[in-house]
């Protein structure tokens, strides 16, 4: 005879074993290890979250999101071992796994919709913190009841479901407002998502029906079939969701080196320039050594040989004032045959002046189509800002500017 307290069914007699007690014992282990591997997987995947996490939170690659869905995940599993009842059969004492199981239960839903706000615009700061003080609720009322002995867990229970399908309501309500307020961008970027919390509110709810219209031997069946094709949802949605990011930060990447750079040397450009010398005059960086360069016979060049050799020119110049001067401050093309070196190193003329004389000697010489050669050579003039010198950022513009148009007749004289 079987007494059952609650009246509800639950004391019935669902299978019934005659043989010996060890087949019986295999047979029973038999049944639940796949339930019993689904839930291991699940809460092992909560903790490589949540491991994962602590890495790179820190070199501030994720957010608090991978926290809360791995605490989900264990959470979700750890209930799952517990409703399981395989450890049952090993470590015999029902009552704990009961209450394990009871009081994991009712924590899942909290680090879910911290999740699910972090993740997903849908589900609004106001819905998370609903739903968080709704679960601390019910975890309170039924804790207390347990403990003062007035109801135990089975005979709460129906709280718990309550509070379950007010939160699939609020899940059905996000995502209804997320398609109608915008139908394709919705299902396009949250597709993954929906299925899967979809797959897991039906499988939470099937369990409960079941659990209080049906006869099912388990209460997480359809539970940790929905978790897990959640979780493997989420997986999909998370890494499109990055591999979107990855591209839209490439090109973004992209956009601003074309805004930064000059296409045919792959210096820094005049508006680089210009933002650095506004940078520069605001900052009253009296250290500065600015060189002016402008690159002789482009002209010819590119009207007699075309504009392949004068563009050939012009890389040369660049490459070999960037590898020669480079180490000691930036390089800019701001024109078609003018390049602007700027430098904020203390006593750097000296150091500039062995360096330029390395870079004049290093142009060499311009192959041209018809197989002759024509030497490379730039006019050069340069100024210094220095505490002793109180000029500003145009005086020592003009005075650079002045030198190299100098530097710049006197070859011509020369030739």
């Amino acid at each position: 005879m079987i007494d059952n307290p609650y009246g509800d069914g639950s004391g019935k007699i669902n299978h019934m074993y005659l043989g010996r007690s060890e087949d019986i014992l295999i047979s029973r282990i038999r049944d639940k290890a796949p339930g019993f591997g689904i839930s291991f997987l699940i809460a092992h995947l909560g903790l490589a979250f949540i491991l994962f996490y602590l890495p790179l939170h820190k070199k501030h690659i994720i957010g608090s999101e991978m926290l809360y869905l791995g605490l989900f995940a264990l959470n979700t599993g750890i209930f799952m071992l517990a409703d399981n009842r395989m450890l049952q059969l090993i470590l015999r004492n029902s009552h704990i796994y009961h209450t394990i199981a009871e009081l994991f239960m009712m924590l899942i839903t909290i680090p879910l919709f911290l999740y699910l706000g972090k993740m997903y615009t849908e589900y609004s700061p106001v819905m998370v913190q609903t739903v968080c003080l709704i679960s601390v609720m019910d975890f309170s009322i039924r804790f207390c009841l347990n403990l003062t002995g007035l109801k135990d867990f089975h005979e709460s229970l129906r709280l718990t479901h309550i509070t379950f399908g007010i939160l699939i309501a609020l899940v059905i309500y996000a995502i209804g407002k997320g398609f109608y307020q915008n139908q394709r961008q919705h299902l396009k970027h949250n597709l993954y998502h929906n299925l899967g919390i979809l797959c897991l509110c039906f499988g939470v709810l099937l369990d409960i029906l079941l659990l209080w219209f049906g006869s099912a031997p388990e209460t997480s069946f359809f539970t940790r079939i929905g978790v897990l094709m959640f979780l493997i949802m989420e997986a999909v949605q998370v890494t499109l969701r990055l591999m979107t990011n990855y591209q839209e930060g490439v090109r973004m990447q992209l956009l601003s080196r074309l805004a930064y750079r000059d296409g045919l040397t792959d210096l820094l450009n005049r508006t680089s320039y210009m933002e650095e010398l506004k940078r520069l005059d605001a900052s009253h960086n009296f250290h500065v050594l600015l060189a002016l360069y402008d690159v002789n016979s482009l002209k010819y060049v590119n009207d007699t040989y075309g504009h392949q050799s004068g563009d050939e020119m012009i890389r040369r110049v660049a490459d070999t004032l960037s590898a020669h001067l480079g180490s000691l401050g930036k390089c800019y093309r701001i024109g078609g045959d003018e390049f602007v070196f700027l430098s904020t190193v203390s006593d750097s003329e000296k150091e500039f002046l062995k360096l330029q004389r390395d870079f004049e000697a290093s142009l060499g010489t311009l192959k041209l189509p018809d197989g002759s050669e024509h030497p490379i050579t730039v006019a050069m003039g340069y100024s210094v800002l220095t505490h002793n010198m109180p000029h500003s950022m145009d005086d020592l513009i003009r005075e650079a500017d002045a030198r190299m148009y100098e530097a710049k007749r006197r070859m011509k004289t020369e030739n």
